[in-house]
């Protein structure tokens, strides 16, 4: 029967996205894209949360800038919105994610198609070692932990006890840019 043909087609699809081979010591997109299907949800996430970005001084083609995006709620709003404006202006970000991303079939195909690269020391090194158009690498120092710190009444941020990515900018001659995002514990209360 037909169904049998769709399951087996399905699940050796599956096999395939969990066993096949990933990149992710260079950058996914090699150009700037003229659309993606992220680009429009950007844009509506952007409208949808009144998203607007302050920046002292606009980015430069021939610096390279680490992001230290805080708090980083239920899901990262910031960075999403964040990405979405770069994109815009003919850049790809790398996305610093947890490790654990990568390693579920299917989700990790749809996160490093967002540029999305494992937070290890190496991998974060060489990305903030890249050049235009992936000058700009983005990170949420609280990570995973500050999702459990969430609460309706406060926004808390976890980055006391995490300065890594502070050394790294460093020893990398990167410019670190702070982004504070306002508001994202209250889309869940």
């Amino acid at each position: 029967p037909s169904y049998r043909l769709v399951a087996s087609g399905s699940l050796a699809g599956l096999l395939l996205a969990a066993f096949w081979p990933m990149k992710v010591d260079e950058p996914f997109h090699k150009k700037p894209l003229e659309f993606t299907p992220l680009d429009v949800l950007g844009r509506m996430m952007r409208s949808y949360l009144s998203f607007r970005s302050v920046y002292e001084e606009p980015l430069q083609q021939d610096r390279r800038y680490l992001f230290a995006i805080l708090p980083h709620g239920v899901m990262p709003f910031a960075m999403n919105c964040l990405v979405s404006e770069l994109m815009e202006q003919k850049m790809l970000p790398n996305l610093i994610g947890a490790s654990v991303l990568l390693k579920i079939p299917v989700l990790r195909q749809l996160v490093r198609f967002g540029g999305m690269i494992p937070a290890k020391t190496a991998m974060i090194r060489k990305a903030l070692s890249w050049a235009h158009p992936h000058n700009v690498t983005l990170i949420i120092p609280g990570g995973i932990a500050e999702i459990f710190y969430m609460r309706p009444d406060i926004e808390q941020v976890v980055v006391k006890r995490r300065k890594g990515f502070v050394k790294l900018a460093l020893e990398s001659g990167v410019d670190l840019v702070p982004v504070y995002g306002f508001g994202p514990t209250h889309f869940f209360t």
